[in-house]
């Protein structure tokens, strides 16, 4: 996909919107600006279907199920699939930007999640002072006491810290500061030398009077591609969990008859996620995945207990889609940025909520259009089957169950997103841990927003979901 062209749609779109408040445009005038301008990429540097941008033909209606097969080289691609087009029609475009401020970020999540805005700031291991490795060492004695997931781990980990202690090597740093720098350097084999920048958090305090632990993680890393030492970035991610744990969540299973009785009901975990959403602040979300949790003791055999539920927030008339358990970002391999897709996870088990990931640090959306033109489902099904046969070059074959319109989050520049709509093809049905994205197309121009072979197969151009 050339995101370059997409983002650049997204502008010219605002600025028509803002001179149709003037009463000096009309809803024509954007598909004029996006024929011109966004063209329907099937890969990176070649601009095919231009015609189609912005240029309804065909019939706006959408079915409510399709089906055909495209072959290619001894492959298959079988669609047989329900089409899913909650909020189809003339939607808003939005512009988003980052919070570039880790550490007010950082807060606002602690100040929603831990019980009445209060936690304990652990700074990393490094730059503690003897006095607080020293409360940390027995703060993991008693955990270990009472049988808590790596607690054992951790009191290693504090003990070798204490053991190896230089005071002319420790440095105070604020008290109030929660987003902790450091850097690493590493030799690559050609003696290249590879630098690694990561911005951390640790926090701890009680959430519904059980001990939480959070922590937030983001930087850059370099890496060789095609000989040349390229700069790749850790996308934020802010993870908390109940420390009072006692079994791992062993693996994440489709929900079947695998395990006749799941210990903490499907309609339980759903009611205790969504209360516990509202309760620490997180308005209008919508569930977009559910998955079973499987469960293992240090002794004895797996079973099930709990669920792994996926929200993302609902964006005007359509919801943020929602691309596979594993991956939660988009990848440009022509730019190597990132645009992290904004999901709330949360897992339960019958002892009630005890992790909560967010991914993403967006500021608020801002429209840039409110009626943007799009291609009809029609135009956008006949790009899908140019893609798939060139997806067949590869060796594998695709299924389609489920096809999906709303919103997924791009960026061009690492720097400024977008929030387009688009139409999202699925292996696996709606109810399915390893439902996943086959190809992403955006709605607005027939761009390839991802395809999941690329890196598996290099198939060139557009975004790869991981």
């Amino acid at each position: 996909m050339d995101v370059k062209k997409v983002c650049k749609s997204v502008i010219i779109l605002g600025m028509v919107a803002l001179l149709t408040a003037c009463g000096k445009a009309k809803k024509d005038d954007i598909a004029e600006e996006l024929k011109g301008n966004a063209g329907l990429e099937a890969s990176a540097g070649n601009a095919e279907n231009t015609e189609n941008a912005g240029n309804h033909t065909g019939s706006d209606e959408v079915p409510d199920t399709i089906s055909y097969v495209v072959e290619g080289n001894g492959n298959t691609a079988k669609i047989d699939a329900k089409v899913y087009a909650d909020g189809y029609g003339s939607v808003p475009v939005f512009s988003v930007k980052r919070n570039e401020d880790k550490d007010e970020w950082v807060a606002a999540q602690a100040k929603k999640i831990f019980d009445d805005g209060q936690y304990d700031n652990i700074k990393p291991y490094e730059i503690q002072s003897r006095e607080e490795l020293q409360a940390e060492l027995e703060f993991y004695r008693e955990c270990e006491a009472n049988g808590y997931l790596d607690a054992a781990w951790h009191k290693d980990i504090v003990q070798y810290m204490l053991d190896h202690f230089n005071e002319s090597d420790y440095v105070k740093y604020p008290d109030d500061k929660l987003v902790y720098t450091k850097e690493e350097k590493e030799t690559g084999a050609d003696n290249e030398v590879l630098t690694y920048t990561i911005n951390e958090a640790s926090l701890r305090g009680y959430v519904d009077e059980r001990i939480w632990s959070m922590s937030y993680s983001d930087g850059t890393y370099e890496d060789l591609w095609n000989n040349d030492v390229v700069s790749y970035e850790y996308m934020p991610w802010l993870e908390a969990h109940c420390i009072e744990e006692k079994e791992y969540a062993y693996n994440l299973s489709n929900i079947s008859e695998t395990y006749i009785q799941n210990k903490c009901s499907r309609e339980d975990a759903e009611k205790q996620a969504e209360q516990f959403l509202k309760k620490h602040g997180f308005e209008n979300m919508e569930l977009l995945h559910i998955a079973q949790v499987e469960r293992q003791p240090e002794q004895g055999d797996i079973y099930a207990d709990g669920y792994l539920m996926i929200y993302g927030m609902e964006q005007d008339k359509a919801h943020l889609l929602f691309a596979h358990c594993a991956g939660k970002t988009i990848m440009d391999f022509e730019t190597h940025n990132w645009a992290m897709q904004p999901y709330v996870e949360v897992q339960v088990n019958s002892n009630g909520v005890y992790s909560i990931v967010i991914t993403g640090n967006y500021e608020k959306p801002e429209m840039t259009t409110g009626d943007a033109e799009m291609l009809t489902f029609e135009q956008v099904n006949e790009i899908a089957k140019e893609e798939f046969t060139k997806m067949l070059n590869g060796n594998t074959s695709y299924t389609v169950d489920v096809i999906e319109f709303g919103y997924v989050y791009i960026t061009y520049d690492g720097l400024s997103y977008a929030i387009v709509p688009a139409w999202r093809y699925y292996n696996g049905d709606r109810n399915e841990n390893k439902r996943e994205a086959v190809l992403t197309i955006c709605a607005l121009d027939g761009s390839v927003i991802s395809r999941n072979s690329i890196n598996k197969y290099g198939i060139g151009g557009g975004l790869v979901v991981y």
